[in-house]
């Protein structure tokens, strides 16, 4: 079987191989401890409000557009001239073979260029964040006069409705018709009513005659 090597991520002197690319955290200590972290993405106050949707945008955008250095841009024109081998390690040997072998005046240009090209970039930059800015004013006064259309529309038919209240209470009620068993029931009700007013007529008169005869079994109030 053949000896097959595996590649180590330790470098000669026995430690560790970093990468030279800065890591950037996702999440922030809010308290200053580790009990209470968020995203940066959420950390923003009351005053200040969430960011917009072009803003994370624009900074997508401009993160996919960023400015090449030196070394970048001699690394593309260099390709370009030349035929690229398949491995890996024998494309970087070449490449710094290549870039220690220019001179002073062939690098300056690489670098002047890189700074062009960020100096553009940063132009850039400044008006998309205009462009951003101005998009954020114009959503914020279309949802502020979309909410006082809503308010003026709901305050219409509010209105609207108390005013139909209004003529219901003014509009005088129709009599409505009674039913046979309904008419039976009123009918009932009235004779009994007048037959209890009358036995109370009644025993009113009774208690005037007999006053006399009463009064000294009736307590005085």
């Amino acid at each position: 079987m053949p000896n097959r090597t595996r590649r180590s991520s330790r470098s000669d002197s026995g430690g560790v191989r970093r990468s030279k690319r800065q890591r950037k955290e996702r999440y922030v200590n809010v308290d200053g401890t580790t009990r209470l972290a968020i995203r940066h993405l959420n950390n923003y106050s009351l005053e200040e409000g969430e960011s917009s949707v072009y803003h994370h945008e624009t900074r997508q955008i401009l993160c996919r557009g960023k400015a090449k250095n030196a070394y970048q841009l001699f690394t593309k024109a260099y390709w370009e001239e030349n035929e690229a081998p398949t491995n890996h390690s024998t494309r970087v040997q070449m490449l710094s073979s290549a870039w220690q072998g220019l001179g002073h005046e062939q690098k300056q240009y690489y670098r002047e260029e890189a700074a062009r090209q960020r100096e553009e970039l940063e132009r850039e930059m400044e008006k998309a964040m205009e462009q951003e800015e101005i998009r954020a004013a114009e959503a914020a006064e279309a949802e502020h006069k979309m909410i006082e259309e809503r308010e003026a529309q709901a305050e219409i038919e509010a209105e609207e409705w108390r005013e139909s209240k209004r003529r219901q209470k003014a509009k005088p009620r129709k009599k409505r018709l009674l039913s046979k068993g309904e008419k039976s029931r009123k009918t009932k009700n009235e004779k009994m009513r007048g037959d209890w007013q009358r036995m109370k007529e009644q025993k009113m008169r009774f208690m005037a005659r007999h006053r006399k005869v009463i009064s000294p079994f009736v307590p005085e109030k």
